[in-house]
């Protein structure tokens, strides 16, 4: 997954719009941009370590802990105020990062985004944390409160058109769902959440796709057919065009780098690490050129393949435990930068995920269903 990552990011090449903190305004995104500026280090640093229970607060089986349970509760107490202005922003309707959709054909490093996506996934951990600690004192509904928010939080990041912040957004959604999960499972702790509680829970799992409820396979479908346009642009008769050359050169590095001594060739002329230097673009259109299986030709060709391969995915994608079947196909047009860049490698973990997902949220509507409301 890590080379699919970084192939990805390093196109995100044109200037982002600026956040400023605005605790009043409209845009959630903006109201992030504050919270992140006041969140407490402390809590951060805690709220990771709880259990996954919502009967008990206490932490998970963690080695060198400097911190108790207790510590952690008093942090969760001493920012409740701060926690509920995150679940508030969580639930806004509009939230814009400003981050732009991924520009290819470009060696220039990764702009700054308008804020931290590596700040913004801590804001999960501490929902989930005061949400056990909620559930476990008797307060279901401020739990379930904490609950919702994760999940909007999850759309909030699966909104945004970057594969990396989708990767970000599936785990959040996943640990809300999971939470839910346990808490209904249990009669002790369902009885703890009232009929609003329950209704606000409903509400908001209704707005998920059931099937697939981050919207992965929407995802995928889109970047695919973003680089068969892309690489249809560069490719006119018998002239490669440079960004389509740059692109594959810098996927060569990153997806196949163990498969073909193109990439150490290049890793040779353009840097030593998975980043070529883009000074040295000159040098790199040189080796690419030189290369017969860049050749409009060959390109062409692999382009049709992966064009192939690709209807085969979206068919297989609908379709139940077809996880081994996806696995093949990445593999027929492994070290095939074309079918490689185009079907983004791992497809058949994303599938899998998005499929974990449907699961988990089927598995919740299951559990509230069967639960009986305390009177």
């Amino acid at each position: 997954m890590l080379t699919y990552v970084l192939a990805c990011l390093l196109h995100l090449g044109q200037p982002v719009a600026t956040l400023k903190a605005d605790p009043q305004s409209a845009n959630a995104a903006e109201r992030y941009v504050g919270l992140l500026e006041t969140m407490d280090r402390e809590l951060v640093d805690r709220a990771w370590a709880v259990e996954n229970d919502p009967q008990t607060f206490h932490l998970g089986d963690h080695d060198d802990l400097e911190f108790t349970a207790d510590d952690v509760r008093k942090s969760l107490v001493a920012q409740k105020e701060w926690i509920a202005r995150v679940v508030e922003t969580a639930r806004m309707e509009r939230c814009e990062f400003g981050v732009p959709a991924e520009q290819l054909g470009s060696l220039q490093r990764v702009a700054d985004p308008p804020i931290s996506l590596t700040q913004l996934r801590r804001l999960g951990p501490i929902l989930h944390a005061d949400a056990c600690r909620r559930w476990a004192d008797g307060d279901g509904d401020g739990a379930i409160e904490r609950i919702v928010g994760r999940i909007e939080l999850a759309r909030d990041l699966a909104a945004v058109p970057s594969p990396m912040w989708m990767l970000v957004a599936e785990p959040e959604l996943a640990g809300a769902l999971q939470l839910a999960s346990t808490g209904f499972e249990s009669e002790t702790t369902s009885k703890r959440v009232t009929d609003a509680g329950r209704a606000n829970l409903r509400a908001a799992i209704a707005t998920l796709d059931a099937t697939d409820p981050l919207g992965t396979f929407a995802r995928w479908k889109a970047d695919r057919d973003r680089l068969f346009t892309f690489a249809d642009q560069h490719l006119k008769g018998d002239i490669v065009g440079d960004p389509l050359l740059l692109y594959l050169a810098q996927m060569a590095v990153v997806v196949v780098m163990d498969q073909s001594d193109l990439s150490e060739r290049l890793r040779v002329a353009a840097g030593d690490g998975m980043l070529l230097d883009p000074d040295k673009e000159d040098d790199i259109l040189k080796i690419m050129r030189a290369e017969p299986s860049m050749s409009a030709k060959s390109l062409r060709k692999s382009l049709d393949r992966a064009r192939e391969v690709g209807k085969q995915m979206e068919e297989l994608w609908t379709k139940k435990d077809v996880r081994q079947e996806l696995k093949d196909l990445g593999s027929e047009v492994d070290g095939d930068l074309i079918a490689v860049s185009a079907l983004i490698p791992y497809v058949y973990q994303r599938w899998e995920k998005c499929n974990d997902l449907a699961t988990a949220l089927d598995w919740l509507k299951t559990v509230i269903a069967l639960d009986e409301p305390s009177k």
